[in-house]
């Protein structure tokens, strides 16, 4: 069964029932927006909570990503030539360098849009990770919520890394007027975590409001929801305007704006650091 679908067991008898998630690349949209719906209504849309083991699972599966893509030329791997590695060209680098088969399976492709839009998701739930996670409204820091906030700072350190690492690399442009190229990371990325960050608000409080919000049984009520979403932007001003100015314009999560065409850049320019 695909993540995000709302589903109940029912048994002719009495019964135990186990089960659990999977976790896959080409549905990490609906794993991410189904993280969002069971952080506010808990068990209603499904019957298992986002665990802190899922959340680990996530956060590995970013840096995996990362690695693969942004670091793929920092190792030399030894017998390349043999039959458990492809010979891939790199789009984004004109280097070419291997791959293992069974890990380029579960590589999203950055030079497409859907291929982006994915990759954008996942960095969207670490940057918003503390938010969704009730560890961060404890009343007292456990060994436990520290680590986890320790955790959450790498992955975010992480996403940003893969977030330049693509819009270095690749340029985004209406398919409408091909010559008009957009700034990716902030028309593209920065809308869409704006945008995820506004509508988690407006639910939280619409479920709140019709007595839904299984969130706010303990210490998150809305106002402090609003500000833990607030701070996640307190590193960025061009963030923080345009989380107060950008208007919500569709109730869902998935990306709200133009489809843009990919292109690789002529001059790919270097990361920093």
């Amino acid at each position: 069964m695909r993540p995000n679908t709302p589903h109940l067991v029912v048994t002719p008898e009495d019964a135990i029932c186990h089960g659990g998630h999977f976790y896959a690349m080409s549905t990490i949209r609906d794993t991410c927006f189904g993280i969002y719906h069971t952080f506010i209504g808990g068990a209603l849309p499904t019957n298992t909570e986002y665990s802190l083991h899922a959340s680990q699972m996530l956060t590995q599966m970013a840096f995996f990503i990362r690695d693969s893509l942004v670091h793929q030329d920092d190792e030399v791997i030894d017998g390349a030539e043999g039959g458990n590695f492809t010979q891939y060209q790199s789009i984004s680098n004109p280097d070419i360098f291997f791959v293992q088969d069974i890990q380029k399976m579960h590589l999203p492709d950055p030079s497409t849009f859907s291929g982006i839009i994915d990759i954008l998701t996942l960095a969207v739930l670490m940057e918003l990770g503390n938010v969704v996670s009730f560890w961060s409204y404890q009343e007292t820091e456990s060994s436990e919520s520290l680590h986890e906030r320790g955790r959450m700072i790498h992955a975010r350190a992480c996403v940003r890394e893969l977030v330049d690492w693509i819009f270095s690399r690749y340029e985004l442009y209406d398919p409408q007027a091909p010559g008009d190229f957009v700034d990716g990371k902030v028309h593209l990325y920065w809308v869409y975590l704006v945008h995820h960050a506004q509508l988690l608000v407006a639910y939280k409080r619409q479920a709140t409001d019709h007595g839904m919000d299984w969130s706010s049984s303990g210490t998150c009520p809305p106002k402090v929801f609003e500000k833990a979403v607030e701070q996640c932007f307190a590193h960025e001003r061009i963030l923080q305007k345009m989380y107060a100015n950008q208007r919500l314009r569709l109730t869902r999560f998935a990306w709200p704006g133009v489809p843009y065409a990919v292109r690789k850049r002529p001059n790919p320019t270097e990361l920093k650091g």
